[in-house]
């Protein structure tokens, strides 16, 4: 018989042939399913290609990679076909893991609608209607996240999830600095849009989002809800771990101080020993100013609601709308991106967030004019035609500010063809800059040839491995770093000397460009091409070089000066 076991050595591989691609999923769930597909015979891209690529494993009816799939007939599948064909030794049928737009807009709540990005497999309805669970989840699959009407919000704090989220504006979390720093957090409870503005959240924090509850997690995070979600508590019991579970209110917190608070003060759920207290922590706003009603009558109503939603008209809709106010602004609406040379996980990024707010990614088949090539500072070349060309640090900090943001110069890609490293021997340090301004300069000089260097030093120090500094980059002549660079005779310009050789690709004299009281420069380097200024000579008498100060300040940019 062919089940004999000496028949199991020509036994193909699960995956064998098949070429697989995935979309809406985090950098470590991607690596876990192209190690799960290629030890098991399959081929993995992180290209979707028509008449190369197989399969697409995703987990929503959404974004570019699933509408060309479509296009192409390419099957989309959950993640847990690739999981749960392992598990049985051969390629499962593909017809119940399949993706469809329908399964995103049942008006009919299912166990099978999970397509939403952190959504667990719980029925709606045996979540809702049972009057014995405390655990009224707010949060089922899409359907359940797409209503507004009838839904109980609860509240920590007199603030629901959404109020909570107001708060960690991704500007304030980034000057916190890493105070969740190497942190293993997962998230429960939250909808797609909002796991998309934790997942930056945690990683301008210096924490790591885990996809999925493993044993290294060391944190669970939850939204505003009446319990721990069934999903996560069940998962949790099976692999027998205890994280800390705690309230998105700790998040908050942790931000504000700029470092881990305990654990112990946002625990969740709060200890039962809060009782009259928590109990009205956790009610909705309705509930606070209404009086208390059965919990049965209350857990019907709610699921009438959802399908009581009012036509323009005053008809009642048994379909389900999504709720205006949990939209992301689609600043991004109808303009075409194509992205080009950008890290894969830079790539990913950037093709799941672009989707979020209205953009759309072209493929190798578009025909048309792109709005945007976005490739490195680098640059890169496309074979589509476009109306501009930005490096991604334009898209990063539209999507930071939530809105288009005007085009700054270091939002272009080097157009110039650097020849050799005009720029070899300075060691620069740069202070004043920051966000992605501060990246491209640091970036331009090391193309230059340069040495970019956090410390600034003024003699090689082997055990903070630095070297002795020529430069320092800034916009105005204040601050220690500043004064130290005057004290040592090191030229302290401005990010104009670096376009300027960038221009012209050598080594611009520094003269023009010196900040402050600086006068250092270095000699027989040329002017700019429109510079005429007569070069001043600069007196070396003024340094002091038995001056062996070591500074230990570390600057709002978080460059040091030693």
């Amino acid at each position: 018989m062919a089940t004999d076991p000496k028949f199991l050595q020509y036994k193909c591989p699960v995956f064998y042939g098949l070429t697989v691609t995935c979309s809406q999923l985090s950098k470590n769930d991607k690596n876990l399913l192209k190690k799960k597909i290629e030890s098991h015979g399959g081929s993995y891209t992180p290209e979707l290609t028509m008449d190369a690529t197989d399969i697409l494993i995703c987990v929503s009816a959404d974004g570019p990679k699933y509408s060309h799939a479509l296009k192409w007939k390419i099957p989309c599948l959950k993640p847990d076909w690739v999981f749960n064909s392992v598990d049985k030794g051969y390629a499962l049928p593909m017809d119940e893991y399949k993706i469809t737009r329908q399964s995103n807009k049942a008006s009919t709540p299912t166990k099978e609608d999970t397509t939403a990005v952190g959504l667990e497999e719980v029925s709606m309805c045996s979540t809702i209607l049972n009057p014995d669970d405390t655990a009224v989840s707010s949060r089922v699959d899409d359907t359940v996240n797409s209503t507004v009407l009838g839904t109980i919000a609860p509240v920590i704090q007199g603030k629901t999830t959404v109020e909570w989220l107001a708060e960690l504006d991704l500007q304030r979390v980034k000057k916190s600095g890493h105070f969740l720093d190497s942190l293993k957090i997962y998230l429960s409870g939250f909808t797609e849009k909002d796991q998309v503005l934790m997942t930056r959240v945690l990683k301008y924090a210096g924490a790591t989002r885990l996809t999925q509850l493993v044993d290294s997690v060391t944190h669970v995070v939850n939204a505003v809800s009446r319990n721990v979600d069934p999903e996560t508590t069940k998962i949790l019991k099976q692999l027998g771990i205890t994280p800390f579970s705690v309230s998105l209110e700790w998040i908050v917190e942790s931000m504000k101080r700029g470092q881990k608070v305990p654990e112990k003060d946002y625990i969740f759920p709060p200890p039962e020993t809060q009782n009259k207290s928590s109990e009205k922590m956790f009610k909705s706003p309705q509930q606070a100013d209404s009086p208390q009603k059965p919990e049965e009558t209350m857990a019907e109503e709610n699921l009438l609601n959802l399908y009581k939603q009012k036509k323009p008209g005053g008809e009642e809709s048994t379909t389900v709308t999504q709720d205006a106010s949990s939209q992301v602004d689609p600043f991004f609406n109808n303009i075409k991106f194509d992205l080009v040379g950008l890290s894969e996980e830079i790539e990913q990024d950037l093709t799941e967030w672009i989707g979020e707010v209205g953009g759309e990614l072209v493929f190798g088949d578009y025909t048309g004019v792109v709005d945007y090539l976005v490739t490195p500072v680098q640059g890169g070349k496309s074979k589509h035609k476009f109306k501009e060309h930005l490096n991604h640090f334009w898209i990063e900090d539209c999507l930071d500010n939530g809105r288009l943001v005007e085009k700054e110069y270091f939002h272009y890609p080097v157009r110039e063809k650097i020849v050799g490293a005009p720029l070899k021997g300075i060691v620069t340090c740069v202070s004043g800059y920051s966000g992605k301004e501060r990246i491209y300069i640091n970036t331009l000089i090391s193309m230059l040839g340069g040495n970019p260097q956090e410390m600034f030093a003024k003699k090689i120090n082997k055990e903070k491995g630095v070297v002795a500094s020529t430069h320092l980059i800034c916009p105005e002549g204040e601050g220690q770093k500043y004064l130290a660079a005057v004290k040592w005779g090191l030229p302290v310009v401005n990010k104009d000397w670096l376009l300027a050789c960038k221009k012209e690709c050598k080594w611009i004299s520094e003269q023009p460009f010196l900040v402050g009281d600086s006068k250092a420069f270095t000699k027989d380097k040329p002017m700019p091409a429109a510079e005429e200024d007569k070069i001043e000579e600069y007196n070396e008498e003024d340094v002091d070089d038995n001056d062996d100060t070591v500074l230990q300040d570390v600057d709002t940019n978080q460059s040091s000066l030693v």
